[in-house]
């Protein structure tokens, strides 16, 4: 087209080895400068490792707009632009579940869920919402805490389900110090969550723990998963602290 820009005249440039070779085959440095429009290679890794100096990748989609503008060169603009790609990111991999009955492919379930919730810097709990036909209803981030523990209240997650006419839920719990070895509480917090949602003919499916190192742990596949008995969730306080210092 007249006007246009052929970029890859640039010979060895960030954005000449995009459109020629493919994008994998750039550093994170030479990737985070293409991304945003740098043509030499050279001055899209001095920016990109500007911006590894400040972030890494692995954290990146925890920072705030305001956090990435301290940033030298990474302006408001360049900010959203860079979130929105995050999020971009995340709603592929959510398009990306099975249609039907995503909750029984755990694997790909929990590639999704790590990436948006895996490397958060405190700890979180939340849950995914399944229907009848095992179609996901809803999944939300209820309780956030430190790097160490987070205080968690079951019964927020069944007036949920209940909500939404769920009858099951799975809970994902991250560890921001990388362990994928539940703790004591987090085994406690499942059994006590099963206990108080049978009650409401509600079925806990897994209790999925993320690690920021980029794997994940389901409990009912290790074994020792908890199974609701009849009066097991009476006289537990609804509010129950998580704290995994343990093995950390």
């Amino acid at each position: 087209m007249p006007g246009e820009i052929d970029w890859r005249k640039g010979g060895e440039g960030a954005l000449a080895k995009v459109l020629c070779d493919g994008a994998r085959y750039l550093t994170d440095e030479e990737l985070l400068g293409a991304f945003f429009g740098f043509r030499s290679s050279e001055k899209a890794r001095e920016f990109g490792r500007a911006v590894l100096e400040r972030v890494s990748l692995a954290e990146l989609p925890e920072f705030t707009a305001e956090e990435l503008q301290s940033v030298k060169g990474v302006g408001p603009v360049a900010a959203a632009r860079l979130l929105s790609a995050v999020e971009l990111s995340r709603r592929t991999l959510r398009q990306r579940l099975p249609e039907k009955h995503p909750g029984e492919n755990i694997e790909s379930l929990s590639r999704y869920l790590y990436a948006r919730y895996g490397k958060k810097r405190e700890e979180c709990l939340g849950a995914v919402f399944f229907g009848r036909n095992g179609e996901i209803l809803a999944e939300c981030e209820f309780f956030r805490g430190d790097r160490r523990r987070v205080t968690v209240d079951a019964s927020t997650v069944i007036r949920k389900a209940i909500t939404l006419g769920s009858r099951r839920v799975l809970i994902f719990h991250n560890h921001p110090g990388g362990s994928l070895t539940p703790s004591v509480d987090d085994m406690r917090f499942a059994e006590h969550f099963s206990a108080l949602a049978s009650g409401f003919d509600i079925y806990l499916s897994d209790f999925l723990i993320l690690s920021p190192k980029g794997s994940s742990k389901s409990l009912r596949t290790i074994g020792g998963f908890p199974i609701a008995s009849a009066g097991a969730g009476q006289g537990v306080f609804p509010y129950y602290v998580i704290d995994d210092r343990e093995g950390r």
